[in-house]
């Protein structure tokens, strides 16, 4: 009888063990990098294991990256003013969803009108951002040589009046 107690106090102290050794090696967040060229920015998340990914897009200028069952680790709170091509600044954040999943977010604050393309790499996750095409500023019309130039009439309508006209009769 003895090895059956012993079992039934041994096993739930392997399962719990088992169970918070999981929540412990959740993968971790390890960079967030930044690269921009020209008119586009990417910017690479990468963690120490796979995970999912949502992207939300609230306002024209925050994107929120989540990275479901990540742990945000030693990057959580960071903050980074970038001010590359279509990109303002980042803010890891890190919180927890339902059923206790860890999740770390990236809140990117983008330029107005910026274009997002999300996809992933060998790397991580990278975020494409277009900075919008700004408008050229319209050039003044160019003035016409004076040779070229045609005088238009400037009233080709001929009006009558009433003491012009003539005479029925």
């Amino acid at each position: 009888m003895r090895p059956k107690q012993l079992l039934l106090v041994l096993l739930p102290l392997l399962v719990f063990s088992a169970v918070a050794m999981s929540a412990v090696s959740a993968p971790q967040l390890t960079n967030v990098s930044v690269v921009g060229q020209g008119n586009t920015t990417t910017v690479t998340m990468q963690a120490s294991g796979g995970f999912t990914h949502n992207e939300y897009r609230p306002a024209d200028n925050l994107l929120l990256v989540d990275l479901i069952g990540v742990s945000a680790g030693k990057l959580e709170d960071r903050t980074r003013a970038v001010q590359v091509a279509g990109v303002k600044q980042y803010h890891v954040v890190a919180y927890t969803g339902a059923g206790g999943v860890q999740i770390a977010r990236l809140e990117l604050t983008l330029n107005p009108h910026a274009d997002v393309k999300v996809s992933e790499s060998r790397d991580g996750l990278a975020v494409e951002v277009t900075a919008a095409e700004t408008a050229a500023p319209e050039e003044a019309p160019k003035p016409e040589p004076a040779a070229l130039k045609t005088a238009a009439p400037a009233n080709t309508a001929t009006e009558t009046s009433a003491s012009q006209k003539p005479a029925a009769g």
